[in-house]
């Protein structure tokens, strides 16, 4: 199928579904029809190599700080071999609770990104958390006051940081959550 051609009948019927579902609004439309290539570009493709431990899965992000807490006694390395994923930020254009963004990202048909899918975007792609906070969703630590964090990226001070947030938080619209397609 080359670039040129028309939308298929159940594409458009899926957009319709989508738009009725209040999915596409006229806010996110609006950001497509001025400029299609930056909604629908391919997004960002990392590999992750599992046979990494989590040290040196951190290690080559070159973090000028990183939270303590990020080990593998609190995120072990569940998986082996290597994982090529194409990874999206998702940005709703408003504050939201953790299960708005989790929700919108089921109704889009993605997953939260784990830490280590988030530890390959960073290494990759330096440069994407000077423009905003990237979240990772889909790892989830208990601390010893019972708090459920999860990590993200962040620019501050002319250094990249590698934090640890609460996962009950009310995100500012400055955020970005990474996620993967389902």
């Amino acid at each position: 199928m080359s670039g040129n051609e028309k939308p298929t009948e159940e594409q458009m019927e899926h957009f319709y579904a989508l738009r009725k579902k209040g999915v596409v609004t006229r806010s996110n439309f609006q950001k497509y029809l001025e400029s299609p290539n930056s909604v629908l570009g391919d997004g960002f493709t990392v590999t992750v190599d599992y046979a990494k431990s989590l040290v040196e899965m951190v290690a080559a992000g070159n973090y000028d700080w990183k939270n303590s807490d990020i080990t593998s006694g609190h995120f072990p390395v569940n998986k082996s071999g290597t994982e090529t994923v194409r990874l999206e930020l998702v940005c709703l254009d408003k504050a939201a609770s953790t299960d708005e963004v989790l929700r919108h990202m089921d109704e889009q048909g993605l997953r939260p990104a784990t830490l280590f899918e988030l530890l390959a975007f960073g290494a990759k792609y330096p440069e994407e958390q000077r423009k905003h906070p990237v979240v990772a969703l889909g790892s989830v630590w208990r601390n010893s006051y019972g708090h459920r964090c999860v990590a993200y990226l962040y620019w501050s001070v002319a250094k990249r940081n590698l934090f640890l947030f609460w996962f009950g938080n009310v995100w500012s619209v400055s955020y970005r959550f990474l996620a993967v397609r389902k």
